[in-house]
């Protein structure tokens, strides 16, 4: 019992920067843009790589700091339009990216503004139970590097 609390805790603290134990997918690039003067709407940016050998679905995400929807920017008849998604497939080996003015992870009905600086944490959940607990920046700029999952679970 002792080994199996002792690799639980070295799980949970892994170094940082490292790929967190027994994840399916490697999240890169993670933040979120400022809350415009006024607003409690924002996005979620990163980059989410699927390590595995079958592909995955990213059936939900959520946040404490409000709602939050995977959305997708469209062309419609030369006017960008926004559209919620389900789910976002994720092919096995390859990476999706949620970037601005295409796929992103829309965060609204905020509880407060979102300033440079703060700390957003958002659960990701996908169709085979897994869910995973990551904090993301709040930077007018993209963050650049791999962040790892804070809490990983299999239900």
């Amino acid at each position: 019992m002792k080994k199996f609390a002792l690799a639980l805790v070295l799980c949970l603290f892994a170094i940082p920067n490292a790929k967190a134990c027994d994840t399916t997918f490697e999240i890169r690039n993670a933040w979120v843009k400022p809350t415009m003067e006024g607003k409690n709407i924002t996005a979620a940016f990163l980059d989410l790589k699927n390590t595995s050998d079958k592909p995955r679905k990213l059936t939900a995400v959520s946040s404490p700091a409000g709602v939050a929807e995977m959305h997708n920017t469209i062309m419609d008849n030369g006017v960008m339009k926004m559209r919620q998604m389900e789910f976002v497939e994720i092919p096995a080996g390859k990476t999706v990216n949620f970037k601005p003015k295409a796929m992103h992870i829309m965060l609204v009905d905020l509880k407060k503004p979102l300033k440079e600086g703060d700390k957003v944490k958002l659960s990701f959940y996908f169709d085979n139970d897994e869910t995973a607990n990551i904090t993301l920046p709040v930077s007018a700029a993209p963050a650049t590097g791999k962040s790892e999952p804070e809490e990983h679970h299999h239900h």
